[in-house]
C-alpha cells in the first residue's frame, strides 16, 4: 500500500476529517488532500508527526512494512547502539573487531541503563 493511501486509511479508521487531521498538524487541510491524492508527500518532521498522531511506524506510513506497531523504546535503544557500533572505527580508520564490537556494546548497554536510574 502507497503512502496516500495507508493516511488516507488511517485518517478514515481514526474518524478523522482532513480539517481536523490538519488541525492536529497545524497545516491547511489541502495540504491533507494533496497528501491523500498523491500529489506530494510530507517531509520528515510531517511525516514523524503523523506516526506519532495515529501511533504507527514511519515505515508503516511509508508501506515499507504492514506491521503498524512503532518500535518499542527498547528497540529503538537497541538500534542507536548498533547505528553508534556501526560507525566506530579503531585508530587506523578500521572497523573494529567483533569482540571490541560486543565489549562497546556492553558498555553502551551498561552506560544507558544507569541513565535511566538517574
Amino acid at each position: 500500500m502507497l503512502f496516500n493511501e495507508r493516511l488516507k486509511a488511517l485518517r478514515k479508521k481514526n474518524k478523522l476529517t482532513q480539517s481536523e487531521l490538519s488541525k492536529k498538524l497545524n497545516i491547511k487541510p489541502v495540504t491533507i488532500s494533496s497528501y491523500e491524492l498523491g500529489n506530494s508527500t510530507p517531509n520528515n518532521d510531517m511525516l514523524i508527526a503523523l506516526s506519532k498522531i495515529f501511533d504507527v511506524s514511519t515505515d508503516y506510513l511509508l508501506g515499507r512494512t504492514d506491521d503498524p506497531s512503532p518500535l518499542s523504546k527498547e528497540e529503538k535503544r537497541n538500534l542507536t547502539i548498533e547505528e553508534a557500533l556501526d560507525n566506530v572505527m579503531t585508530y587506523d580508520d578500521k572497523p573494529v573487531s567483533d569482540h571490541d564490537r560486543e565489549v562497546l556494546r556492553r558498555l553502551f548497554e551498561t552506560y544507558l541503563d544507569t541513565k535511566k536510574e538517574d
